[in-house]
């Protein structure tokens, strides 16, 4: 909610989400903290979530740009 008067914080936010999901939950390096499959997948998941409810704010929305969204329909396809 406090994204709506810094646009570059909401960038910057969409960026960080959209990361998780292109590098299929592994954003963190594997060798420090190695996660399981179902962890990576609820990571995109979570992820995917954040980005579509923060679209929901007036202004903000307007900062989803077409890559986030094109990484944010990669979720839909099954074969990670």
């Amino acid at each position: 909610m406090g994204l709506k008067n810094d646009l570059k914080a909401a960038q910057r936010t969409f960026k960080m989400l959209a990361a998780f999901v292109e590098t299929s939950g592994g954003f963190i390096h594997d060798n420090v903290v190695p996660f399981s499959n179902a962890e990576k997948s609820w990571l995109r998941l979570v992820a995917g979530c954040c980005m579509l409810k923060i679209c929901e704010q007036k202004g903000v929305g307007d900062e989803f740009n077409v890559s986030q969204f094109c990484v944010l329909s990669k979720l839909m396809n099954v074969s990670f």
